[in-house]
This record gives C-alpha cells, sequence and structure tokens, in this order.
C-alpha cells in the first residue's frame, strides 16, 4: 500500500471544508444584498418622480413669475382678462382676450415685451388655477414601479429571512470548524487498537 495520499480524497476532504463555507456566504449574501437592492430600487423610481414633481413646480414658478411681470407692467391683455373673469367686465366693442392665442391648452397673452403664458381654462375663476401646472401620474407621466414577487425576494424580505440568516450562519461554522489532523487520528486508531488488544 502506498503512503501518498489519492489526489481525489485530497480534494474531496479540502471540499468537504469550503463547500458549507460557500452556502453560507452565498445564504447570507442573499439574505443582506437582496432587500438593500429592492429598496434600491423605490429609491430610483422615487428619484425620478420626484425630479418630474421639481420639474412640474419649476414650470409654475416661471408661469407665476410670467404674470408678476405682466401684472408689474400693466400687461392690457392680461388687464382685460382680470376685468372679465373677477369684476364681470368686458371692453366694449372688443373680443375677450385680443391678441391673446390657445397654445397646447394655455392662453399666451402677447404684450409689448413679448408673449406670457397666464394659464388655461377661460372659464376658471381662479388665478391659481390659471397658473397651476399639473404635477406628474404614474402611470401616464411615469411607469409604476413594478414590484418584483419572486420566490427569492419573498424568502429574503419575509419573516423566513431570519431563518435562512442563522441557516447562513451554522454553514459558515460548519465551514470553519477545524478539521482533525493526521496525528490525532493516528493517535485515536492507536488508542482503539491498543483497547482492542
Amino acid at each position: 500500500m502506498s503512503s501518498r495520499p489519492n489526489p481525489l480524497e485530497t480534494l474531496l476532504a479540502s471540499l468537504a471544508g469550503w463547500l458549507p463555507m460557500l452556502a453560507g456566504v452565498g445564504l447570507l449574501g442573499m439574505t443582506l444584498i437582496t432587500p438593500a437592492w429592492m429598496g434600491w430600487r423605490e429609491l430610483l423610481w422615487q428619484r425620478d418622480m420626484l425630479e418630474l414633481q421639481a420639474n412640474g413646480l419649476e414650470t409654475q414658478k416661471d408661469s407665476y413669475a410670467a404674470f408678476h411681470d405682466a401684472l408689474a407692467d400693466d400687461d392690457p391683455v392680461l388687464l382685460e382678462r382680470l376685468a372679465f373673469t373677477h369684476l364681470r367686465y368686458k371692453p366694449v366693442g372688443k373680443r375677450l382676450m385680443d391678441g391673446a392665442s390657445a397654445d397646447s391648452g394655455r392662453v399666451v397673452a402677447v404684450s409689448g415685451t413679448g408673449s406670457r403664458i397666464y394659464g388655461a381654462g377661460f372659464g376658471s375663476e381662479m388665478i391659481e388655477d390659471w397658473l397651476a401646472a399639473p404635477m406628474p401620474v404614474v402611470g401616464r407621466d411615469i411607469a409604476a414601479l413594478r414590484p418584483i414577487n419572486s420566490r427569492l425576494t419573498r424568502l429574503t424580505r419575509g419573516p423566513s429571512r431570519f431563518v435562512l440568516i442563522a441557516v447562513a450562519v451554522l454553514c459558515l461554522i460548519a465551514g470553519f470548524w477545524p478539521e482533525e489532523s493526521d496525528e490525532v487520528r493516528r493517535a485515536d486508531t492507536g488508542d482503539r487498537s491498543a483497547r482492542l488488544l
């Protein structure tokens, strides 16, 4: 019999310690990374939604600034509109909003300094309604966040997450558990054979 160990037995003996350790690292990685990845996905969606809302508020701010400038300049088109909507006065011999045109549902008034946007809806009584910018709608302006309902996400985010963490820790302990050295094995077999005699 040869005293050299078989390479296949050596490989299998070393794998016996590595396999539980790799399984433990994999399970621990899944339970720690998957919830963080799902949260990251939700945060990216919320960031995109907030950017759309910020753009709408910026548009609304520009509308308010243009409205303020028109009031400061005594823009005749704006004053006629305000007189009609709030005081029910209409200039004699003029159409309502002379010099205005509709552009994408918004009323653009032309004055000496250029065109200004005053809002939409002739029937609206509130100035805030003229100047309001529509906020983004989920499904129309931004796609709804699709939940990922896979077995992996259910296992790593639900109550079974703690069971997976416990199994991962046990696998890591089993992988790091020290192996018996050859000297201890020889001493054990020698003790047994001495006891048998």
